[in-house]
């Protein structure tokens, strides 16, 4: 079982993330909760939906999870989050702005997955560009691991339609969930 999260990505989380995690408590409330504006960037800081997802799948399988994200790309974007994101005035310019819930904006992702999910992103895109590119080098990876049985491989809703694409003459079948 493989999972599109980086080994770099969950190293970042379990070593940093309770650190970085603290720079947030100045603006919680007296019942700990964060203006919906840092409820985001809270979320940023947890294990990734995608390997907590293939963390259970596979342990109700008895399957061992592999992490096959790209870990110079994790390391460059978690970078950048750290400096720019996390820097205590752009937090607080964010805590004191008007920003939907965290399950307004997940909500609103969901939309788009299934939007992007039929249509596929913009094309021209510089967004379309980087997720053809990874989609190209995880197809790869994954026939590499293929060998005789079968393989079950979590990844971001981004990546559906390429991956399935790439890999179509394999059977696939992709998901939505």
């Amino acid at each position: 079982m493989t999972v599109e999260v980086s080994r770099y990505a969950l190293e970042f989380r379990a070593r940093r993330g309770d650190a970085l995690r603290a720079a947030l408590d100045r603006f919680r409330s007296e019942d700990r909760t964060l203006p919906p504006g840092l409820q985001a960037v809270e979320a940023q800081l947890a294990m990734p939906f995608e390997h907590r997802a293939a963390a259970a799948y596979g342990a109700s399988r008895g399957a061992r999870v592999a992490a096959i994200g790209d870990s110079e790309v994790s390391r460059e974007r978690l970078g950048l989050f750290e400096r720019e994101v996390l820097d205590p005035g752009n937090l607080a310019r964010l805590a004191a702005s008007p920003q939907p819930s965290l399950a307004e904006a997940v909500q609103r992702e969901r939309r788009r997955a299934e939007q992007q999910w039929r249509q596929g992103p913009p094309l021209g895109s510089e967004e379309q560009a980087r997720i053809a590119a990874t989609d190209r080098r995880v197809a790869a990876e994954l026939r590499g691991r293929l060998g005789d049985g079968g393989l079950v491989h979590v990844g971001g809703w981004e990546h559906l339609s390429g991956l399935g694409a790439r890999l179509g003459d394999l059977g696939v079948e992709v998901r939505l969930i």
